[in-house]
């Protein structure tokens, strides 16, 4: 998720030399979060998520982007506007590990949004470890059902679940 994104809703990234990369791009508008309007990305959301052929397509590829915070210097995480629609949004989808892209900070700053975060220094922040592990159970559960759902083949639930603990483990040593 990043404040001062490129303006495109589907983005082909390289990353690396020789790597192609599929992100598809959600922007946020800032009208919309101080409403707490929810119901366009949740109508996005729901999409992706809607059918077998359309989440299997996007699944590890959505990046979120929020717009209109440019001149404020806080991190995303810590406003509380930001955080509150994450929340809002978090309570009504909860597919975020199938369908975010592991090469980008989404699950990272949603995590920070969705469960309140401290600044342990610039550009690290911490959750509370019981919290994360509630909500990372709660994101599994919700990535299984939909695995089960459309009967997806669950060697791609491992590689996914892989990315997911590179994430994780890739975030607790920056602490």
């Amino acid at each position: 998720m990043t404040k001062n994104p490129p303006p495109t809703s589907i983005s082909d990234y390289f990353i690396g030399s020789n790597r192609h990369l599929k992100i598809l791009c959600f922007q946020l508008q800032r009208a919309e979060i101080e409403r707490r309007s929810t119901k366009r990305a949740l109508r996005w959301l729901k999409g992706l998520s809607s059918n077998r052929e359309s989440a299997w397509a996007n699944r590890n590829t959505m990046a979120l982007q929020v717009f209109g915070y440019d001149s404020d210097e806080r991190e995303l995480w810590q406003i509380p506007e930001v955080c509150q629609f994450m929340q809002d949004l978090h309570r009504k989808w909860k597919y975020w590990f199938f369908f975010a892209s592991h090469e980008v900070p989404t699950l990272s700053v949603l995590e920070a949004c969705i469960l309140g975060a401290e600044q342990v220094s610039p550009g690290v922040q911490k959750v509370d470890t019981a919290k994360s592990q509630r909500y990372f159970a709660e994101c599994a559960e919700a990535m299984n059902r939909l695995f089960e759902r459309f009967d997806f083949p669950w060697e791609e639930n491992d590689r996914i679940g892989a990315g997911i603990m590179k994430v994780y483990q890739d975030r607790a040593t920056r602490q």
